[in-house]
């Protein structure tokens, strides 16, 4: 897999931006490719990868390009493609398409890799978290939008966004984090006891199971999200 020509230079490339307060142009490094273990993860987590301060008024900012994380090992790869209304995901996931042909070109099907699109940064750090603790996103979208079924106003798909809790300590929980999408801070908490979890990927992954069928309808492009169904 050599998904990037940037990503030769160690993930990162130069770039070319503008101070959003006096306009001030300069360049600055911009990682646009992560890898598993890599500092730059960190880095993304606590929101100061590609963060930067202009050296005129030492505005600080985020250059929100798009990046690609990528496990070839496990031969996963998760895009970013950044967007100001994630109701637009079929357009982004369109150019998702046509990215990993130019990429892959007509060998893109015997690749034999997972694809993912996520639209914030949120999402894109969800989707590598799951990967890393080895859980099936489409099964925690699914879930995702069972508690919503059951909760009602409380976790309003239009008010409020789901995202997986990777800082969860208990084992016992596949715990969640809901987000306020206007302010995108914190607002509560919901889980499912991790038993309900296995037991959902145990009948997903039987041979020729029902539930598979039903994922694969309900999520068949790269943008696997329970906002897909809203």
């Amino acid at each position: 897999m050599n998904p990037e020509s940037d990503a030769s230079n160690g993930g990162v490339r130069e770039r070319h931006v503008a101070c959003p307060k006096c306009e001030h142009g300069f360049n600055v490094p911009v990682t646009v490719s992560l890898r598993p273990d890599e500092p730059a993860l960190q880095q993304l987590v606590s929101g100061r990868l590609n963060r930067v301060t202009c050296p005129e008024c030492e505005t600080e900012f985020l250059v929100n390009d798009p990046i690609v994380f990528r496990d070839d090992e496990k031969r996963f790869l998760v895009f970013f493609l950044p967007v100001e209304d994630t109701q637009n995901w079929r357009d982004a996931e369109r150019q998702m398409t046509e990215l990993a042909q130019s990429l892959f070109g007509a060998d893109l099907p015997a690749v034999g890799a997972e694809f993912r699109l996520a639209l914030t940064r949120r999402a894109f750090i969800e989707k590598i978290y799951l990967h890393a603790q080895d859980l099936d996103d489409r099964l925690v979208e699914y879930v995702k939008y069972q508690l919503q079924q059951r909760d009602g106003e409380k976790l309003d798909p239009i008010r409020k966004e789901l995202l997986y809790d990777f800082s969860n300590a208990d084992p016992n929980r596949l715990a969640f984090i809901v987000f306020d999408r206007e302010s995108g801070r914190a607002a509560a908490g919901a889980y499912i006891p991790m038993d309900v979890y296995r037991e959902l990927a145990e009948t997903f992954f039987e041979p020729e199971s029902q539930l598979q069928r039903e994922l694969k309808q309900l999520f068949p492009g790269y943008y696997v999200s329970v906002d897909r169904l809203q």
